[in-house]
């Protein structure tokens, strides 16, 4: 069991109003492979790790689906913004553009490292990099005869 969390559609409801929630209850295809509120959560997620990952010094969890739960708030604020070009008909007010600006810094500060995040319990295996490359030689290339090699033949 991990010490981060998955983002789900509970997580954004403090973060809309009655309209919005409304709006995202009454949406096509919920709760169905093509729900667009899902596809938004996962890209949210990817989209955090990936500026997590971007920090030498931060380490993501095993579980792809999981984020640090200091970011939940972050993660709210960014999916909500995402929405409106998602879902018919849902608007965003004023604080929650400001909201999605203020998310934007703190990944900013993630990926200049200025904000570090919880290490997980369960962390990802780090991949065998490379981190030496040059170049080997393992057969040399045999010599072409010239013309004046073979003069006399």
């Amino acid at each position: 069991m991990t010490n981060w969390i998955h983002l789900t559609e509970a997580d954004l409801r403090p973060h809309l109003n009655a309209a919005q929630v409304e709006t995202l209850l009454s949406r096509p295809n919920r709760s169905g492979p093509s729900d667009p509120l899902l596809s938004v959560l996962d890209e949210t997620v990817s989209r955090i790790r990936t500026d997590i990952r971007t920090q030498d010094t931060n380490i993501l969890s095993e579980d792809e689906a999981t984020i640090p739960p200091e970011l939940k708030r972050t993660a709210c604020q960014l999916a909500v913004a995402t929405l409106p070009g998602r879902i018919r008909g849902f608007l965003l007010s004023e604080q929650q553009e400001e909201a999605a600006d203020e998310a934007e810094e703190v990944l900013s500060r993630i990926r200049e490292g200025d904000l570090p995040v919880r290490l997980p319990s369960t962390p990802q295996k780090s991949p065998d990099v490379r981190t030496e490359f040059g170049v080997e030689v393992t057969r040399k290339r045999t010599q072409r005869l010239s013309g004046s090699q073979l003069n006399g033949l």
